[in-house]
């Protein structure tokens, strides 16, 4: 049998925009903030121009907030930085710590969380066991959007967690809103094939669209 020749990564020049894109995301949680406003700009106002959307704006870098997630290949690491990551913005003392997340009675969450899948979803929810809250579940593994509508209209989450297109339908139903929400998180933890809940085909236009 002959053997498959190994495929070389094109250097940076000789890339399409798309593939360019995939490259940067798949280091993009380990770079600082203006690198992460370039990489979503570069997916946001293509995708958006693609749909029909005119005269959209791209955001600025004061819209992110963060600090690199060191590169590691221990996922506890990665679950650790990223609970801290939450907590540091979250829980700040001068605004009440945890104390905040506890007595939070918005019907808009304080925070949301945005993944690939309902899989990664589920991943998610395990590591924000850590702060010891209860945490809203959009997306549609077991659970039908009826069945969240009457759950966000009954109940205030200060965490909520899902994929785009379950977020988006809740969003557009006037089931969840996001007024009061500070912080809106894009889980780009990658998949198994390296992409990440940006640069997944199947993702981005959701996510570009949560955002307008």
């Amino acid at each position: 049998k002959k053997k498959k020749k190994k495929k070389k990564d094109k250097p940076p020049s000789a890339q399409s925009n798309s593939q360019l894109l995939i490259t940067t995301g798949r280091t993009i949680t380990s770079r600082p903030l203006p690198a992460h406003c370039a990489f979503f700009n570069a997916a946001y106002l293509p995708t958006l121009a693609e749909a029909g959307f005119q005269g959209v704006e791209g955001l600025t870098v004061d819209k992110f907030v963060g600090t690199p997630i060191q590169s590691t290949t221990k996922i506890e690491d990665l679950d650790s930085q990223f609970l801290s990551f939450l907590r540091l913005h979250l829980l700040p003392p001068h605004k009440g710590g945890n104390k905040r997340l506890k007595t939070w009675r918005s019907p808009s969450p304080l925070a949301c969380i945005i993944s690939s899948s309902a899989k990664r979803s589920c991943e998610v929810l395990k590591i924000l066991k850590g702060l010891n809250v209860r945490v809203g579940k959009l997306f549609s593994k077991n659970m039908k959007k009826a069945d969240q509508v009457s759950m966000l209209t009954e109940n205030a989450y200060p965490i909520c967690c899902g994929t785009p297109s379950r977020v988006l339908a809740l969003l557009e139903h006037g089931a969840l809103s996001f007024e009061k929400t500070e912080l809106v998180v894009m889980d780009c933890k990658e998949d198994g094939k390296g992409f990440n809940v940006i640069t997944l085909k199947d993702t981005r236009g959701e996510v570009c669209r949560l955002v307008k």
